[in-house]
């Protein structure tokens, strides 16, 4: 569901509808058919639909932050700034643009365009599987060869006896159809030994794993757009995060407030004079509105990230009811901020009653220290400012900006592009040692990117704004926001975070690990009973000829490894133990030390336990050759049956511990059970088995 919602909304991306002029009248064409040359005309709301220059228009502010990154909106003239760039949107005025490019010749098309990652490049799992299964199959192949050599000489020098104790191959006595059919069980035995080394399962595995998680992590709000980004996250090393709207909301909030020289503590009243003073001030002195829907909704905040921080604080923490304010009281006349003064006023008095006459001004806190004589206490009482309390509150206000209460003034601190500025090997002895990058351009952080994977690092980059698109495209895995995001960021990841939550990218990241260990789980899994495969039947065959476990019965077991285990495994949940231990990145081996010591360790109990009774079995049992091999094949089946709880806890002993969490693994494992017996004791003509007595069932399975 979604998935379709998703889906839905990425086609109305393209239903934006602009203002053209065309035929030297005003039409509404949509965002898509706008052309070069076209003249735009630009309201509060609208979203730039390509790049242009600013022909004319008042008081026009731009956010740009789904470009650069940054909150603060842009004021957009004909003298220093005429440039408007396609996808910001306008935040204040209006205006008419010329436009001069569209499409993958704007500012965020060059972006898109500057990445060179391949849809089709590899992840770091899947190299390490490819070498993996191109090992396997060629040590198969080698062994299968092997077989069929050394059964073909024991069989024509006469070396093999059947059940009668008699030589199969007496030379020229042989009959031809006896010799063929030799041959072709010889073949049928080797080709059974390659089916059975060749880990075609493995790709099951993966998908069967990825799915899953793809399922899981869709509830957990993590659409996956590309599939192998599931397993791309669980080898990260680093994460590259955006911080503008995806560590913070993009918004500002009032963090303290003081009266004259007093921190006003939250809950703390101020007398009724001073907040009738402070909701005439912010209420009427904005370029904001507040929009109240229902009594029992929260209020819709518009304007710049100021207005919209100190309105919310009327709002919430004054209970002013702007509405209130403004019929209460009249504007007499409006100064607008700008950059040089660095304040705004008004000049208002109020519609009934004293017909008195005052000015609300607000802006940077020096200019308007300078313009004051008095200040008020937080009682309301109005005193003298002197050169001492001057002094004191400026001190004040020095003190609130070194706290850096804003999110985003550590980020505001120039780097003079120095970054890009740098030589290639410059940037590589340098990025180990970078922990933040202030104001980048979208190149700065697709250069960071590109020189943390040259470094052999599995990047993940998190973003939301149009401006971190080729970071996102680059990067081995890319994770956009889907409420506040661009419809260019979300095209450019792999996987969309639904709830606009940093924390639903750690849950990305267990996902990602999982799929990992459960890919390793099963590869633990079939690489022991491929060997104890591989041995058993090359064994038997160097020494008598005949391999116990025939084509069928290889096959069964083919099948259970194959598509049961990997089903059984590739449910397990990610726990938290995981998150504990270091990433895999690209250059550790997929199959670890621990691995290795379970895979090793179980495939020599198995062999030395198969040998045993391929060599003794008869005497042991006093059974025969036929009902031995049905032995050696359901004991081999079982140990694989074992084999899969083993296989679960890579590196711990206790191999039951959340068992009962996977009612999945619990049921492919009884259904195995009952498979084998119904193959042994009913389908005996098919497997080539002999039915087994109680006892004989005990030994099997203790």
């Amino acid at each position: 569901n979604q998935s379709r919602q998703f889906k839905k909304l990425s086609s109305k991306s393209g239903n934006i509808g602009v203002e053209v002029v065309r035929g030297g009248r005003r039409q509404s064409v949509s965002i898509s058919e706008v052309v070069v040359g076209d003249i735009v005309h630009l309201k509060i709301g609208d979203q730039v639909p390509a790049d242009g220059l600013f022909l004319e228009g008042h008081s026009l502010k731009v956010d740009e932050s789904s470009m650069s990154g940054e909150s603060d909106h842009v004021n957009v003239n004909a003298d220093a700034n005429p440039f408007l760039l396609s996808g910001t949107k306008v935040a204040d005025g209006f205006a008419r643009m010329l436009v001069t490019s569209v499409g993958m010749n704007t500012a965020w098309g060059a972006m898109i365009g500057s990445t060179t990652r391949e849809l089709d490049e590899e992840t770091p799992l899947q190299v390490r599987l490819k070498k993996l299964t191109s090992a396997i199959g060629k040590v198969g192949l080698f062994v299968a060869a092997l077989v069929l050599v050394v059964s073909m000489i024991r069989y024509f020098t006469g070396s093999t006896r059947d059940d009668l104790g008699n030589r199969e191959f007496v030379g020229r006595k042989t009959k031809f159809d006896d010799v063929m059919n030799a041959v072709v069980g010889i073949v049928a035995a080797a080709m059974t030994i390659v089916v059975v080394a060749i880990p075609e399962g493995l790709p099951l595995a993966v998908t069967l794993t990825l799915a899953y998680s793809m399922k899981k992590m869709m509830r957990d709000n993590a659409m996956v757009r590309r599939i192998s980004a599931c397993e791309t996250m669980g080898s990260a090393t680093t994460i590259c995060t955006d911080k503008t709207g995806t560590l913070t909301m993009n918004e500002m909030k009032v963090s303290e407030v003081r009266v004259g020289k007093k921190l006003i503590a939250e809950g703390e009243k101020l007398a009724p004079s001073l907040v009738q003073l402070l909701k005439e001030g912010i209420g009427l002195n904005t370029t904001g509105s507040v929009y109240q829907p229902q009594e029992i909704s929260l209020p819709e905040i518009s304007g710049s990230p100021t207005e919209k921080a100190l309105l919310s604080w009327a709002v919430m923490d004054l209970g002013m009811d702007i509405d209130e304010v403004k019929q209460h009281c009249e504007i007499i006349h409006v100064e607008t901020f700008n950059s040089e003064k660095k304040r705004s006023g008004i000049v208002m008095r109020e519609k009934k009653g004293s017909n008195r006459v005052h000015t609300q001004w607000k802006g940077a806190a020096e200019m308007i220290l300078a313009m004051c004589s008095n200040y008020y206490e937080n009682t309301g009482e109005i005193m003298i400012m002197g050169d001492e309390e001057r002094a004191q509150i400026g001190n004040i206000v020095k003190s609130m900006a070194t706290k850096s209460l804003r999110c985003i003034a550590f980020a505001q601190k120039s780097s003079n592009g120095n970054f890009r500025n740098y030589s290639a090997e410059e940037r590589m002895d340098k990025i180990d040692r970078i922990r933040v990058m202030a104001r980048p351009s979208p190149f700065d952080k697709l250069l960071m990117v590109q020189c943390l994977k040259h470094k052999g690092e599995v990047v993940a980059v998190t973003g939301d704004g149009t401006n971190d698109a080729p970071a996102l495209k680059e990067a081995d895995i890319g994770l956009s926001m889907g409420i506040e995001g661009t419809e260019v960021a979300k095209e450019s990841s792999d996987i969309v975070i639904l709830d606009d939550n940093f924390s639903s990218v750690v849950t990305v990241l267990r996902w990602g690990r999982c799929v990992y260990i459960n890919i390793q789980r099963f590869i633990q899994f079939q690489l022991t009973v491929n060997i104890a495969a591989l041995v058993i039947n090359f064994v038997a065959a160097v020494s008598s000829g005949k391999v116990p476990l025939n084509a069928v019965q290889l096959l069964w077991v083919n099948l259970i490894m194959d598509t049961l285990g990997a089903l059984a495994l590739a449910t397990e949940e990610p726990t938290n133990d995981r998150m504990k231990m270091p990433p895999v990145g690209r250059v550790e081996p997929l199959i670890t030390k621990a691995m290795w010591r379970n895979l090793i360790s179980q495939a020599l109990y198995q062999v030395f336990v198969l040998l045993i009774l391929q060599f003794k079995g008869r005497s042991i049992f006093d059974v025969s050759e036929k009902v031995k091999n049905t032995i050696i094949f359901n004991i081999f089946v079982l140990c694989q049956v074992f084999n899969e709880f083993n296989a679960r806890k890579v590196e711990k002993k206790n191999i039951f511990e959340g068992l009962g969490k996977n009612k999945l693994f619990i049921v492919i494992v009884g259904l195995t059970v009952v498979l084998q017996v119904v193959l042994v004791e009913f389908l005996k003509m098919f497997a080539d088995t002999e039915r087994l007595s109680w006892g004989q069932w005990g030994v099997c399975v203790f």
